[in-house]
């Protein structure tokens, strides 16, 4: 995608929302062959929704934006993904595998100003081995380490390849994964390319070893880490003591290394904690980052509608304009939603996991077995003053070369965003899914706008069916 503006390069690549909390993988419902131990399916996913903006990034369009850039948006996305699966054995081991492809039709301009977006991508296309005790598999697929804080999605979605809120892409280009499974611990090795947008693609590439023991139902521990072989990605710093503009490095996530550790302990049947945290430095640049997040979820399985309450606080490291090492967290591939490690609901479409911190407060209930409901509400701000806010992961090179960012802010309170969202599962196989956003921008971001409250709402609703 060719930008129209400054203030698209502001914008958020979007990483899949809860609307497809639903849409699971599945094996294929129409066998095409079966026999000498083999078996191949085949099965197709469609989805079909409408988005409706309003003051669409608190009215940031108005500034920074072209005259024309609409900041009240409505469009529609649709996507098909057909696929074929495989599994049989091969002398001792199993052997399985899976091809799909994600065609997306968008009707209408995006938040983004892109115009009817269309493209078919390859998704899926692996193969692999297992056993009892260990599983390789190499090729196009999903892969995730520990709860998505770093590695989760390794599709890209939004600009030239459409669908932008429904995100229904998630496989890597190329992945080489092993696991070894021991008892109640288990081993993965990874290689990881993911399938970047051409328009922004970073030749990021990565590596590294994860393992995770389960002490029993609901009680584990994981410990994961690894580098960045190759990269072009640019990194921003802070100006020192924060005045001027931020500074630029070049291919800045090469040869960056992480180290993240995640747990969760049910101490009963109705109260649970969970904890992850990372730690981030480089080989090549004087860089040391960290991001963390405590969980706590309380439910009441024997009251009506079986309601759940927790509360999450989550942050990243920003740089310190007042050292000269870079402490801004890069948060890689992160599962950016709202239900996983969004931080914000409507504020997770702009702000990147770096430099924020995010207290969030949510209920769900089952009202029937077929109906479900979610309100989430978040309070966002900045760790530090006077460093850059990463306006997003679809921030991108403008055509003479300058990234375009916000620098930072002089009042650390972004945002209060609260979310809600109801699930019906209409069939076996059909889910529909709506939901509404709310963002009113905090002092930080008023200034940037003149000191308007512009309240951005946003809303969709889904239908995802799967053959």
């Amino acid at each position: 995608m060719k930008t129209t503006s400054g203030f698209a390069a502001l914008l958020l690549g979007v990483a899949s929302l809860p609307s497809l909390a639903f849409a699971q993988e599945q094996e294929g419902s129409v066998t095409l062959f079966e026999g000498d131990g083999f078996t191949i399916k085949a099965g197709m996913d469609i989805g079909l929704q409408i988005v409706l903006e309003n003051q669409a990034f608190w009215n940031l369009g108005e500034s920074v934006g072209p005259d024309d850039y609409n900041s009240s948006p409505t469009w529609g996305e649709t996507y098909a993904k057909p696929f074929l699966t495989f599994s049989g054995t091969v002398d001792s081991m199993d052997a399985y595998g899976k091809l799909s492809a994600v065609g997306v039709l968008n009707i209408g301009t995006d938040v983004y100003a892109i115009e009817d977006a269309k493209k078919i991508v390859l998704e899926d296309a692996y193969i692999g081995l297992k056993n009892d005790s260990m599983d390789l598999s190499f090729g196009s697929q999903s892969y995730q380490l520990g709860t998505g804080m770093l590695i989760a999605d390794g599709g890209g979605d939004g600009f030239e390849r459409g669908a932008l809120i429904f995100g229904p892409r998630r496989a890597w280009e190329m992945t080489a994964i092993g696991r070894l499974t021991t008892g109640k611990t288990k081993v993965e090795a990874f290689y990881l390319d993911p399938r970047e947008l051409k328009s922004s693609d970073t030749n990021t590439k990565l590596a590294g070893l994860g393992a995770v023991h389960e002490f029993e139902p609901g009680r584990t521990l994981g410990i994961g880490g690894g580098t960045v072989l190759t990269s072009e990605q640019i990194w921003v710093q802070a100006a020192p003591g924060g005045s001027g503009p931020p500074e630029f490095i070049e291919n800045g996530r090469d040869g960056m290394n992480f180290l993240t550790a995640w747990g969760s302990w049910a101490l009963n049947e109705q109260f649970s904690l969970a904890a992850d945290f990372a730690w981030q430095n480089s080989s090549v640049q004087d860089m040391r980052a960290w991001g963390a997040r405590v969980q706590l979820t309380y439910s009441f399985p024997d009251a009506p509608w079986q309601p759940r309450i927790g509360y999450t606080f989550q942050t990243f490291s920003g740089d310190d304009p007042d050292t000269p090492e870079l402490e801004r967290f890069d948060p890689l591939f992160y599962d950016g939603s709202p239900a996983a490690w969004g931080s914000g609901s409507n504020a997770s479409l702009v702000f990147l996991n770096t430099n924020v911190n995010a207290h969030q407060i949510w209920v769900a209930a089952t009202i029937t077995p077929r109906d479900f409901v979610t309100a989430r509400y978040f309070h966002v701000r900045a760790n530090e003053l006077l460093s850059p806010l990463q306006f997003g992961q679809g921030t991108r090179l403008d055509p003479n070369g300058s990234p375009t960012l916000i620098s930072g802010v002089v009042d650390a309170h972004l945002s209060d965003d609260v979310y809600f969202e109801y699930t019906r599962v209409v069939t076996d196989n059909t889910f529909l899914t709506s939901g509404l956003g709310i963002s009113v921008p905090g002092a930080g971001i008023r200034e940037q706008i003149g000191g308007e409250r512009n309240v951005w709402t946003g809303a969709y609703v889904n239908v995802v069916m799967k053959f």
